[in-house]
This record gives structure tokens, C-alpha cells and sequence, in this order.
């Protein structure tokens, strides 16, 4: 985002700023006009926006106390300023209201503060509040709070009442001091009421132009043309509570009842019940002539039409019998001052309620029945039936007395008979007032009876709490179900479209068509919960089931549940009621859902992730949040949906649940900063540079739906869309750039929809820092072109300098250019020379490490062939030897042979055999043969060793070769241990691990023998001959494509030796040409150089890998098969 300042910017600034006065003003305008209203209504009656058709036991005390911001339960005043804050005076400090948090001013917190106690509030028509204290008067203006330099005068006097007059002059009268009247910006003392008063002066108002004081003693002065005359005294009144006009007649509250002011005399007003009220604190008259009394009795509001007086005190729930003060805002919410019973305000709720204090017959409801189009029977957690038509509440006549305090549900069939379940048997009272119990001996089984139901076919159905379900038979008795229904508990019945009977219970659900049963379904089955409180079947024949794990929607073979993860505010539901909008209202645990049954059809077929779920509660007007998880509610004839809760029923029009229409813009409260706190947004505002953190607070005043208020802001242009801040009522930024900004909030109207045509804007700029100012921008930019300028001139006139000069060099310079060409002719061609003998010696470097290498390999073979040599040599001489042993022994064998053909007498035959027998023992014949054997396997070993020795040279003979071809790298591998062993032979444990898997590559072999040699050489040197346990371990692997650091088909081998390592240094430097850590004479520093080139032209990869003192391991990597390479 680029942040500059152009100049255009100052004619947007004040143009802004024009648009802001007017809209400020205009807002002032609105709030002057409200405020002029409310001041009106204050001589005439006040607009109450209760449904006076409810009595005072149906309304909503809604109650605020010190644990919840208030600083002292004890109420001493309530105003309501332009702005729309409700200030409360206590005996403990000031507070501030907006309907969602309390703002408290105290001498704890506050110190312009010196007083505990506040005694009177004033709102005047400037738009400031007056606070009167037990030392002085302080006022709130601009969003701040202060002792004007004026109101010093009054700074020790206690105050006991601030009031401002229809000419706007301010009167404040004290509790010692008389009074006082603020005009032209000073206090000036009434001197003369003195004379005529005494006491705290504890009231002012006025009638007929005329202006009048009572004092707390129980006298009461006009004062008119500038004359003053006391017209009621202590005798009349025994102590004066408050004065009042309202509708022309002027109202006092006395030690000795309420009063009319009639003239110069105090009258008892001509309401008999009125005048038995004592100690009235305070009284309002609402626009249907109602008036609403405060008293040391609770709360007092007397029909004037009817002459009915009602009363509503702690014994109907209020906080605290002692009301102070009463209070009319400009919605018509009536605000309740108690003394140790804190802040009520009194609504009327969107819900009618109908509890015991109306003469319901019990607090816990079961079952609501229309039978009229204007009268409803009512039962519960009592052996009585109410009926409600209207207001009336009254017990049902019954020609029997019910056999149970509990009765859990009820039924009208289609005779109009009434059937009655209760936990002593089911009652049925026909039309002709007849009745009938029906217990065990007429074929319940259980005589705890939940519920009936009647199917289409008229067949009467009772579900029990231990024994199931039950049908009537014509017989006039009952038939057990005894088919394995899902549980013995049954919870809910109904039908659907095609006659299936479908029944509820505590372990699922089960269908019955023709008195069997056909389906049962579970939680293994897809239901969300075995326990089934309701059924509803809708138009379509899907079907709906209320559990205690939410809802199941089953339609065919497709079941699918809504928890609070698909939206739902709770997880339980008792109750399934449509209205006539497609709304379904689920009463549960903490109150009543609301959704459309389009969302959950559409979340059902994948249409929507999840539902928008509307939940109702105490705060709309519910007495109690808990409804009853058996209980069963109604939609009656004229679309009200009746509940059954906890504190009696509530029922609701769908059609009046709209909330009314809140307009209201947010206002602000405070900006701060992390260098300064802004209160007065009269003026522009302007940020300091770096201004790192920014919280801007706002409110709105709705208070029938306080909780429910919802903000959306965003600051332009830094945020590009709304952010939903729901009910917080502050925005933080931090590290805002420079620039100027419009902060705009709105709140949700009451058709739901959000006011963005109309938002409350504060304008408001972050200031540059000195190098981000639009006149340093500008001189920045200024300065660069004229440095560039500056340096476009010296060069230019630097280059026409050189040409002049470059222009006599160059016809100079052309002559040693020729010169220098003919030299360089020749120079190339040295080079050339030079070139052709490096490469001769680089070759014959290259050769003179293969023949060092040679020469190594020529005298470790020759002794290497000279052992087996020796081997055959020894052998064949020791062979002949027994050889020429065993042809002796042969021939003397061959002469007894000879004896025998000739017959010779067996003298000599035996003397024959006694040489032979000499000659075994002289040549140890028995050894001999073992000998024999022995020589065999020595020349036979001595061969074979001289024939590998051979292949292995023919193998390592390849090292010339310069076509490619397939070759087995596992025998090249062993043709090179082979040819090695001289130089290693026992004292090196060699150790192969040949992965099987790989068969042949392509590559040059005698070029791989020569890199073979070069590193196992070299892992021979690195090992100490004198350590034990030296190994040289030789592995190969197949690795694939995939892990390959080539990307195809490669071979890894790895050739680790348990030598001395090398240092990190020696590691990096391994692979250059000439390098090498041997002594001089002892190696050329190119085999390892040469092998890491060789590997290359393979197109493979050689890596090394050393520690200190743990050995060296040389990695190697070939591909397979060349042609790969070429393909990829």
C-alpha cells in the first residue's frame, strides 16, 4: 500500500471534513429532538412499550447488581443522557450503562470523584450530565468528567437534587444549604426560600409556569414572579418522598400516602386502592393510563380503567421489596432504582408466559391440549387440569378425581373423548362426561402410562413406562405388543403418510404396520441416539426424530443427524413443532431452537455445510431456559407454538418474534493510543507519527436485545472488507502507516440485515514522520534530479573533453596496434605449443600413475603367484619321493606275484612276504597314504589359487578398453580383491555385502577395476597393521528412481574402511590433482583425482565420508543402463 499526501488530498480533507460537521450536527440534531421528546413526555404520560394486556407476574424482570459492574446495589437515581447511556447514581459511586457493560466512576477509581455517595442525576439539554454528590457537583461533557471552575461554590454542599427548567435554568437543591440556580454560567443562591423551607430541599418540579421545592421534611414553596410562598407544611405531609408532574397533575409521594397537588393544597387522589400504598418512592403513567408506583412493598401498577391493582415484590422473584426510583427510556423500557437490590429493567419478551402465579396448575407442564379455538387444557406434576383462555386461568372440572399427581400426557380422539395418561392408569372422560380408568385388570400390564395416540384406522395405542406398548381392542380392553419392541419405554408415537405406526422408545425405533413389527432401527443402524423423545412425520413422509444427541432426519434408507457440529446451538432435542413458515422450533435443555426445514433438507442432500440455528432464552422473554424432555407442546389453530418448561408454559406467535426495528448507530466512546487517550471526537484527530497500537471503542443502544447486538467494522482503506465483531464493541489495529483513515461501524437492523447504508464514521489521520512529510518528499525528489542533473552536465562535459583527446590518441595508438597484432600472431602460436605440451604431460602424468599403480600390482601378483608356484613345487617333489617309495613296494609285490605263477615252495614266498612286510614298516605305509592324499590337495590348491590369480589378471586387463559394454560388478569387485591380497591378506577382514539383485551394468570395466583399486588401496594404507579387528567393508545396492540422487536406476556402492579418518580440510581437498597426504616418492596425489573423472565419464556420482578415528567411506553411484541417462 503506497502512503503519500498529493494535493489533492487537502481538497478530500476538506470535504470530509464538511460532510462530518453536517453529519455530526444532524446526529446532534436527532438526539436534541429525542432528547426534547423524552422531556415532554416527563409533564405528560410516557410511552411503555410493554403489552399492558399481561399482568406483572408475565414480564421479564431482568436484574444487574454489583456482580456484574454495578458499584453498589443501593440505587439512589437513574437517567437516560441525549446519547442514550443510562447513567445510575449510587451510594457508592456513579455508573454508566450501554446495555452491555457497566462504566463505574468511583473514589477508588475516579479522584475528580470525593464523594461515596451520588445523589442526583441531570441530563440537560446540552447534552451534559450533571452529577450531585454529598461535595459538590461535578458534569460530564465531551467524554469527560469534570468540576467546572463555576461549580466550585457548591463544592462542600451536599446535593440532594439537580433540576433543569423549561427555560433551561439548572436548580440544585442541597441538604443544608438551600438552593441553588445556575445561569449565565455562575450559581446564585435563592436566597429567600430559606425563609419558607427548611430541611434538604428533596424535590423540584413544575406546574402551571410556576416552580415548586419540598423539603424531605414536608414543606412545599412556589416560587413564581420572583416571589416565593410556602403552601403545604409538615402538619399535611409528615416528610415528603418525591414531587412530580405528570399529565397536568402533579403527584407527591408522602410519609402519609400519595398525594394530588391541587392548587395550593395537597387532595387524596380518587383511587381507593392507591391511597393504601405507603411510602411510594416514585410514580410514572404510561400512555394507556397505567400507573406504575415504587414503593417500600416492591412494584404497584394500577388500571385506572379496570381498577385493578397489582403487585409484584420478592415474593414474585424481584430483587428487593424498596424501589427508589422508576424510569421511562426512549425505547419505553421501564427501569427499576432498588435499594440493596440493584439495577431492573422490565421487558415485555417475545414469549407470553403462564406459570402458578397465574393459577396454572403446576410448574412442571407435560401436556398442552387445544380443545377451542380460544381454550387450552394444561396438565403436569399435578392431579388438576388448568384451562387457559386469555389471561383466565382456572382448574378444570372433572367428573372424577384424577388417580395420580403426575399426568404426562393427553388426547382427544375422534369421538371427542378425552384420554388422560397418568402414572395410575389411563383416564378416558367421553363428551357426555362419562369416564373410564383403565389399570392392569383391563390389560395394561403397567399402570404408568406416558402417552396415547390414535392412528388412522381410530385404533387407540398406549406406550407405557415398564411394559411397552399397548392397542385397544373392540373389546374395550387392551392388547400387549409383545413383538420385541426396541425397549419396554416407550417415549413417542407417531404415523406416517403410508399408515406405518412408528413408536419411540429408550433404545430406538421401531415400525408396525397391521400390529407387527416390521423395522427397528439403532445406533448401528445410523441413528444418532437410541433415545428417541420425539417423532414428527412432515409432508413430504420424512421423518424426524428428537434425541438426546440431537436430530436424525430419515428419508427412504437415508438416515443423516444434525449435532452442534452441523449448526444446531444444542445437542439435545425433546421437541419437534412446525410452524407455518417451514420453521422447525426444538425445545432442549437451555432453551428453544428455531431452523428452517429447507436448510436442513439442503444440508441433508449436500446442498449446505452446515444450518444457521436461531436459539431463544430467558433474555427473549422465556421464564425459564429449561423445557421438559418428556413434555409434549402444540401448534395451535392460530400458528402460537406452546411449550411445556420448567416455570409453567410459554408459547409464541412466529409472526411477532421480529424484532422491532433498530436503527440506532453505534456511537463512539474512546480512541486510544499508546501515547494519548482521544474522548472528544468534535475535532479532527490527528495520530502521532509511530502510533504503534490503536483500539477504538463504540457502542449501541438496543436495550430490549442487548445480548444480541451485533457490530460489523472495517477501516478504510487499510481493511477491504467488514469484520464481524458479533457483540465485542472495540476494534484493535497496531502499526498503522501513515495516512488519512475512515473508521465506519454498523449494527444489524431488526429484519436481521445490516445497516451499511448508514454507518457511524470517525475520520481520523496517523502522521507522517519528518522524512515521510509531503514537502521533504518533494525536496527529496527535487534534490535527486538536480544532483542528476548536475552529474549529466560534468559528465558530458568530461566526455567532450576525452574525444578530443581520445580522437589525437587513437591515430597514435592505431601504429602500436598493428605492431602488437603481428606479436600476437606469434604469441598464439607459442601458446599453442605450450597447450599440445601440457596435454603430452598431463597424459604421461596419467600414465605414470597407472604405472606406479602397475608397478605396486606387478610385484604384490608376482609374489602372489610365487606362493601357490611354491605351493605345486614342494608338492610335486614330495610326490615323487612316494612315488619311487611306493613303485619299490610295487615291484616286491609284483616278485611274490611272480612266485605264485610259478609255484616256488612257500620258504620263499614267505620270505618274499616278510620284505614286503619290512618295507611297509621301513616307508610307513599307513602315513604314507594320508600323505599322499595331503599332497594331492596342496598341488590341487596351489593350481587353482595360480588360476584365479590368472582370471583375475585377465579381468583387470580390460583397463584400456574405450567401448561401453555390460559387465558384472560384483566379479570385477572380487577380480580386484584378488589382485589386492598381497597386500592386505589376514590382517584385514574383507567383508562383502553384494545386493542379488543387481546383475550386470553398463559401463567400462577396466576403467571401474582401476577407480576399484585406487580406493581399496588407499582404505588398505589408511588401516594400522598392528590394531586389531580391521575390516574393509564392500556393499552394493539397487537404489530406484525414486531414491537415487541421479533420478534413475542407479547402483550405490559403498567401500568403508575401520582406518584413521581424515580431517574435514583433507576431506575437501581428497579429489584434487596432486594432492596427497604420503610421503614424497610414495605417491603422485592423481589416483583418486583420476578415479573421481573416471566415475564422471560414467555419468555417475562419487562422494567420501570420513571420521576421526572411525574410518573413511567412499560412496559410489553408476546408473544402470545409459540409455536412461539419454531419455531423461
Amino acid at each position: 500500500m503506497n502512503f503519500n499526501f498529493p494535493l489533492f488530498s487537502l481538497f478530500k480533507k476538506y470535504i470530509n471534513s464538511i460532510i462530518n460537521f453536517i453529519c455530526k450536527w444532524s446526529f446532534s440534531c436527532v438526539l436534541i429532538f429525542v432528547f426534547i421528546l423524552s422531556v415532554t413526555f416527563s409533564f405528560a404520560q410516557q410511552n411503555v412499550s410493554l403489552d399492558t394486556k399481561k399482568s406483572l407476574s408475565q414480564y421479564i424482570f431482568r436484574t444487574w447488581t454489583t456482580e456484574e459492574g454495578l458499584p453498589s446495589n443501593a440505587i439512589l437515581d437513574i437517567i437516560q443522557d441525549q446519547k442514550g447511556y443510562i447513567w445510575i447514581a449510587t451510594h457508592d459511586g456513579l455508573a454508566r450503562f450501554d446495555g452491555a457493560k457497566f462504566t463505574s466512576y468511583t473514589v477508588r477509581n475516579t479522584p475528580i470523584i470525593r464523594s461515596h455517595a451520588i445523589r442526583s442525576l441531570l441530563a440537560d439539554r446540552n447534552g451534559a450530565v450533571w452529577i450531585g454528590t454529598q461535595r459538590g457537583i461535578l458534569k460530564y461533557e465531551n467524554n469527560q468528567l469534570t468540576i467546572p471552575m463555576e461549580f466550585s461554590v457548591l463544592n462542600e454542599y451536599s446535593i440532594e437534587i439537580i433540576y433543569e427548567d423549561a427555560t433551561g435554568v439548572v436548580w440544585v437543591g442541597t441538604s443544608s444549604n438551600g438552593v441553588f440556580f445556575y445561569q449565565d454560567g455562575q450559581f446564585r443562591p435563592l436566597k429567600e426560600l430559606r425563609l419558607h423551607l427548611q430541611g434538604a430541599v428533596r424535590s423540584i418540579f413544575e406546574k402551571d409556569n410556576a416552580l415548586y421545592f419540598a423539603s424531605q421534611r414536608g414543606d412545599i414553596a412556589r416560587y413564581e414572579n420572583n416571589k416565593i410562598n410556602r403552601i403545604v407544611d409538615f402538619e399535611q405531609t409528615r416528610g415528603i418522598l418525591f414531587g412530580k408532574t405528570i399529565n397536568k397533575r402533579t403527584w407527591i409521594g408522602t410519609d402519609n400516602g400519595l398525594k394530588f397537588l391541587q392548587g395550593d393544597s395537597l387532595i387524596s387522589p380518587p383511587y381507593p386502592k392507591i391511597n393504601a400504598i405507603k411510602d411510594a418512592f416514585d410514580i410514572l403513567e404510561d400512555q394507556n393510563g397505567f400507573l406504575w408506583i415504587a414503593s417500600e412493598n416492591g412494584l404497584y401498577r394500577y388500571n385506572r380503567t379496570t381498577k385493578v391493582l397489582e403487585n409484584y415484590n420478592e415474593t414474585q422473584g424481584l430483587a428487593s421489596n424498596i424501589l427508589q426510583k422508576l424510569v421511562v427510556d426512549i425505547e419505553g423500557n421501564i427501569w427499576i432504582g432498588m435499594f440493596r437490590g440493584g439495577l431492573a429493567q422490565i421487558l415485555d419478551g417475545k414469549f407470553v408466559n403462564i406459570s402458578p402465579s397465574e393459577g396454572l396448575c403446576s410448574n412442571i407442564i407435560y401436556s398442552i391440549l387445544q380443545f377451542t379455538p380460544e381454550k387450552y387444557l394444561i396438565a403436569g406434576e399435578s392431579d388438576s387440569i388448568s384451562i387457559v383462555y386469555g389471561n383466565t386461568v382456572r382448574n378444570a372440572r372433572l367428573p372424577l378425581q384424577l388417580p395420580s399427581q403426575r399426568i404426562r400426557h393427553m388426547l382427544f380422539d375422534a369421538d371427542s373423548s378425552l384420554w388422560i395418561s397418568t402414572y395410575s392408569g389411563l383416564v378416558k372422560i367421553t363428551r357426555e362426561n362419562k369416564h373410564k380408568i383403565y389399570e392392569p385388570k383391563h390389560g395394561l400390564l403397567d399402570d404408568h402410562v406416558r402417552l396415547t395416540f390414535q392412528t388412522k384406522d381410530s385404533t387407540i395405542w398406549a406406550g407405557t413406562r415398564r411394559a411397552g406398548l399397548f392397542y385397544l381392542t373392540k373389546e374395550d380392553s387392551f392388547k400387549h405388543v409383545n413383538d420385541n419392541l426396541a425397549s419396554e419405554t416407550v417415549m413417542s408415537m407417531a404415523e406416517d403418510k403410508k399408515g406405518n405406526f412408528i413408536v419411540g422408545t429408550k433404545r430406538g425405533v421401531s415400525f408396525i404396520e397391521n400390529k407387527q413389527i416390521i423395522k427397528q432401527l439403532w445406533t448401528q443402524n445410523g441413528l444418532a441416539s437410541n433415545i428417541i423423545f420425539s417423532i414428527f412425520v412432515d409432508t413430504n413422509n420424512v421423518i424426524w426424530l428428537g434425541t438426546d444427541a440431537g436430530l436424525t432426519r430419515i428419508e427412504g434408507d437415508k438416515i443423516t443427524n444434525f449435532d452442534a457440529s452441523s449448526g444446531l446451538c444444542e445437542g439435545t432435542v425433546f421437541d419437534i413443532l412446525e410452524d407455518k413458515e417451514g420453521y422447525f422450533w426444538l425445545p432442549c435443555n437451555n432453551g428453544i431452537m428455531r431452523i428452517t426445514t429447507q436448510q436442513l433438507n439442503d444440508f441433508a442432500n449436500g446442498k449446505r455445510p452446515f444450518v444457521d440455528c436461531r436459539f431463544f432464552n430467558r433474555t427473549d422473554g422465556v421464564k425459564s431456559d429449561q423445557m421438559v424432555g418428556t413434555g409434549k407442546g402444540l401448534v395451535d389453530s392460530k400458528g402460537n407454538i406452546w411449550f411445556p418448561t420448567y416455570k409453567g408454559v410459554a408459547y409464541i406467535n412466529p409472526k411477532t418474534i421480529t424484532r422491532k426495528e433498530n436503527d440506532s448507530k453505534a456511537i463512539f466512546e474512546k480512541l486510544e493510543t499508546d501515547k494519548k487517550n482521544i474522548y472528544d471526537f468534535d475535532k479532527d484527530i490527528y495520530l502521532a507519527a509511530g502510533t504503534q497500537y490503536l483500539s477504538i471503542f463504540f457502542t449501541a443502544f438496543d436495550y430490549q436485545n442487548s445480548f444480541s447486538l451485533d457490530f460489523k467494522y472495517r477501516l478504510v482503506p487499510f481493511d477491504k472488507e467488514w469484520i464481524d465483531s458479533q457483540n465485542q464493541r472495540n476494534a484493535t489495529y497496531t502499526n498503522l502507516p501513515p495516512n488519512e483513515y475512515r473508521f465506519e461501524v454498523i449494527t444489524r437492523k431488526g429484519d436481521g440485515s445490516w445497516n451499511e447504508e448508514n454507518p457511524s464514521i470517525l475520520n481520523f489521520t496517523v502522521r507522517p514522520h519528518w522524512y515521510q512529510r509531503l514537502i521533504f518528499q518533494v525536496a527529496a525528489v527535487l534534490g535527486v534530479i538536480l544532483f542528476f542533473l548536475l552529474i549529466y552536465y560534468l559528465r558530458n562535459l568530461q566526455y567532450k573533453r576525452n574525444q578530443i583527446y581520445l580522437e589525437k590518441e587513437v591515430s597514435s595508438r592505431t601504429e602500436e596496434v598493428l605492431k602488437q597484432k603481428s606479436q600476437l600472431q606469434v604469441q598464439k602460436e607459442e601458446l599453442q605449443n605450450t597447450v599440445h605440451t601440457l596435454n603430452q604431460t598431463q597424459i604421461h602424468l596419467v600414465q605414470s600413475e597407472k604405472m606406479a599403480s602397475l608397478g605396486q600390482l606387478t610385484a604384490g601378483i608376482a609374489h602372489e603367484i610365487n606362493n601357490p608356484i611354491n605351493f605345486v613345487y614342494a608338492g610335486v617333489d614330495a610326490l615323487q619321493t612316494t612315488l619311487d617309495e611306493l613303485m619299490e613296494l610295487m615291484n616286491l609285490y609284483e616278485e611274490l606275484e611272480e612266485l605264485e605263477k610259478n609255484n616256488a615252495n612257500e620258504e620263499q614266498k614267505k620270505e618274499k612276504f616278510n620284505e614286503i612286510i619290512e618295507l611297509k614298516s621301513q616307508i610307513e605305509f599307513e602315513e604314507l597314504k594320508q600323505d599322499l592324499n595331503q599332497l594331492v590337495k596342496d598341488i590341487r590348491y596351489g593350481a587353482h589359487r595360480t588360476s584365479e590369480i590368472v582370471k583375475g589378471l585377465r579381468t583387470f586387463s580390460r583397463l584400456d578398453e574405450v567401448e561401453l559394454r555390460w559387465a558384472d560388478l560384483h566379479e570385477n569387485i572380487v577380480a580386484t580383491l584378488v589382485i589386492l591380497r598381497p597386500q592386505y591378506k589376514d590382517n584385514i577382514e574383507i567383508i562383502r555385502n553384494f545386493d542379488k539383485n543387481i546383475s550386470q551394468i553398463e559401463c567400462f570395466p577396466g576403467k571401474l577395476n582401476q577407480v576399484f583399486t585406487n580406493i581399496i588401496a588407499n582404505a588398505i594404507q589408511a588401516i594400522d597393521e598392528k590394531s586389531k579387528n580391521n575390516k574393509i567393508i564392500i556393499s552394493t545396492q539397487k537404489l530406484s528412481k525414486e531414491e537415487s540422487p541421479l533420478n534413475i536406476q542407479t547402483v550405490k556402492i559403498s567401500i568403508q574402511d575401520s582406518g584413521k579418518g581424515m580431517k574435514e580440510e583433507i576431506r575437501q581437498k581428497i579429489f584434487e590433482p596432486f594432492f596427497t597426504t604420503k610421503e614424497v616418492g610414495k605417491g603422485t596425489g592423481l589416483g583418486l583425482s583420476i578415479s573421481f573423472g573416471l566415475i564422471e565419464k560414467h555419468q555417475g556420482k562419487m562422494e567420501v565420508e570420513s571420521i576421526i578415528g572411525e574410518g573413511t567411506t567412499f560412496l559410489i553411484y553408476l546408473p544402470i543402463d545409459r540409455n536412461e541417462i539419454l531419455s531423461t
